[in-house]
């Protein structure tokens, strides 16, 4: 947590109770820190935020602060316009703790859909790439790594005023030569499907979204 005055506290739970330590003090009066995301990976801490300067607020950055027992590292994943309304980003751990980063950027005129990667043995950021149609306006990214280290990715497209549900795939991660899916759209026209979340359970993925008043649930062998 932040706390007013910028302090980013570190918080343990355990059986004799709350322990926590000061990680560093954060510039509170000219940034705005939003998103705050934890991950314990193999003896590794990350913390992801989105910071926002308050002079240049039309321009925001993803930091990325993680450490293990030794060594503490801070590093930009990425900087760019998130638009007016500023959202969240998603971030999935394969199994050789590379991490993987979906976010949302105001490109020209619409809002696209980035991709990034954390290589763990080098630890740097690949530069960002779009990932979606520039034509269309893109939103509500959902993403998730499945037991054959394939990254699934869903999220809402608007066409003719509604919102539809798109989909692509990254096969083999864990390979330097992994490729993206083509882009298919996995609702009806005019359903306007809003908020989708993918799982999986078994041999099954399942994606739900809100339809109106009610869940909706698509399924996927």
């Amino acid at each position: 947590c932040i706390t007013k005055v910028g302090n980013l506290l570190y918080y343990i739970g355990s059986d004799n109770g709350w322990h926590h330590k000061l990680l560093f003090k954060l510039d509170v009066r000219s940034n705005i820190y939003r998103y705050l995301l934890l991950f314990i990976e193999n003896n590794y801490v990350h913390i992801f935020c989105v910071k926002t300067n308050l002079l240049n607020p039309i321009v925001s950055s993803i930091e990325h602060m993680y450490w293990n027992e030794k060594n503490f590292h801070r590093s930009t994943v990425a900087s760019y316009l998130p638009g007016k309304y500023p959202s969240s980003y998603q971030v999935q751990i394969d199994q050789l703790n590379n991490i993987h980063i979906i976010y949302k950027v105001l490109y020209k005129n619409n809002h696209q859909l980035y991709y990034s990667k954390f290589k763990f043995l080098n630890k740097k950021w690949t530069p960002g790439e779009i990932i979606t149609n520039i034509k269309e306006d893109h939103s509500h990214p959902y993403a998730l790594i499945d037991k054959k280290e394939q990254l699934h990715l869903v999220w809402c497209t608007i066409e003719e005023n509604n919102f539809t549900l798109k989909y692509r795939k990254k096969i083999n991660i864990l390979s330097q030569k992994s490729k993206w899916s083509n882009t298919q759209t996995i609702s009806n026209k005019n359903a306007n499907h809003l908020s989708p979340i993918i799982v999986q359970q078994g041999s099954l993925l399942k994606v739900l979204s809100r339809q109106n008043h009610h869940i909706s649930e698509i399924v996927s062998q």
